[in-house]
């Protein structure tokens, strides 16, 4: 597929999961995410769902695969962590 064929394909809405790592969030105290999720919304994007996952490598790709093969998830965007530190471990999730 050329340029021109994937720039046709992006165009249009498409269906979005926002992952928003934490182990002291939850759905009410949690502001990135659903701030995340409304301006997905807001741009015309389908929001499948908003998580939250604890901050555990483990968990963290246990979402991710679980998204990227249920045929629907076009775009994961994950959110949170412990930041740039010794405890970070969601870039290897």
């Amino acid at each position: 597929m050329g340029v021109a064929e994937h720039r046709d394909a992006a165009k249009g809405p498409v269906a979005v999961r926002v992952l928003v790592v934490s182990s002291t969030r939850t759905e009410k105290t949690d502001a990135s995410g659903a701030w995340i999720a409304n301006a997905c919304a807001e741009a015309g994007h389908e929001v499948l769902s908003v998580e939250i996952v604890d901050d555990s490598a483990v968990a963290i790709e246990a979402e991710v695969r679980g998204y990227a093969s249920d045929g629907r998830t076009r775009v994961t965007i994950v959110t949170g962590g412990t930041g740039v530190s010794k405890r970070d471990v969601t870039p290897e999730g």
